[in-house]
């Protein structure tokens, strides 16, 4: 039976919501969309202020890529910058340099 079986972590809150699901599903469960939320509040991108409501919730490391559903893997995209990470127009995450 063991040999057959998929193991996985959750790591939960205080009311046993998952806050980390790890590498066993892409899916974000509600509990940690809320934590992306709060964590942010809008869109990622600069300059971008979409609100949650208009946003999804982006793998930082592709799930295909091998990253994992956590919320230091998780950030909020509005629908048009999701789309444009996807299409292969990244944003550049190198800190700004000082002039």
């Amino acid at each position: 039976m063991a040999c057959d079986a998929g193991v996985s972590r959750i790591i939960t809150n205080g009311k046993s919501e998952p806050l980390d699901v790890g590498r066993r599903t892409r899916v974000v469960p509600p509990a940690l969309r809320r934590a992306v939320i709060a964590r942010g509040g809008h869109c990622v991108e600069p300059g971008c202020d979409c609100p949650p409501e208009w946003c999804d919730v982006h793998h930082i490391v592709h799930w295909i890529d091998g990253g994992e559903t956590t919320l230091d893997n998780l950030e909020l995209k509005c629908l048009q910058h999701h789309r444009d990470e996807h299409e292969g127009r990244r944003r550049d995450r190198s800190p700004p340099r000082a002039a």
